[in-house]
């Protein structure tokens, strides 16, 4: 009995030593398509404007995004200073920039976007845009 435990043993060593040493090289791109994210950063009046803004994303509005083609990679608020009461600052992923227009121009357009409910009102709402792409060394592509 101790003999066949020692010889699965083996065998099990053996194996994962072997798939180990074949897959060492192997370069793994769960990635592999090119996206470009675009970075925005809103400003709004007061901080209880940017809290409505937020409970916006999350009562549906990202994912009327994801619908229409634009997958969010990430939220975040500044951490210090006077910017950290009116900020958010998000990164969204496209298949490119011209996938990016017509999303947003879909947008603007939806039906259930034209429903959302928008009171209370945001107020003044800036929003920069830099679209950017992974440079080749990028973890993320």
């Amino acid at each position: 009995m101790l003999k066949k435990v020692l010889s699965g043993a083996t065998l099990l060593v053996i194996t994962f030593g072997v798939g180990f040493w074949n897959g060492r090289e192997t370069t793994v791109n769960a990635q592999a398509k090119n996206r470009v994210f675009e970075l925005r950063i809103a400003n709004l009046e007061n901080k209880e404007k940017l809290k409505i803004l937020m409970d916006r994303f999350r009562g549906g509005e990202v994912k009327i995004w994801e619908r229409l083609g634009m997958k969010g990679v990430g939220f975040w608020v500044p951490i210090e200073g006077s910017k950290s009461e009116n900020m958010l600052i998000y990164i969204l992923a496209h298949e490119s920039k011209q996938a990016a227009d017509a999303s947003w121009t879909k947008f603007r357009d939806d039906a259930e976007w034209l429903k959302f409910p928008k009171e209370p009102d945001l107020g003044k709402v800036t929003v920069d845009r830099t679209f950017m792409a992974p440079v080749d060394f990028s973890p993320m592509k």
